[in-house]
């Protein structure tokens, strides 16, 4: 089962910034599921 997050979800789970986010999507670190 996939469980989906917001941004600003997934940044306060991994007590992390969305900023910090939005750079891991820049690297190709992440690759986001957009709807």
């Amino acid at each position: 089962m996939t469980h989906t997050y917001s941004i600003s979800d997934l940044a306060r789970e991994l007590d992390i910034t969305t900023r910090a986010i939005r750079f891991y999507e820049e690297q190709n670190m992440l690759s986001p599921e957009r709807r």
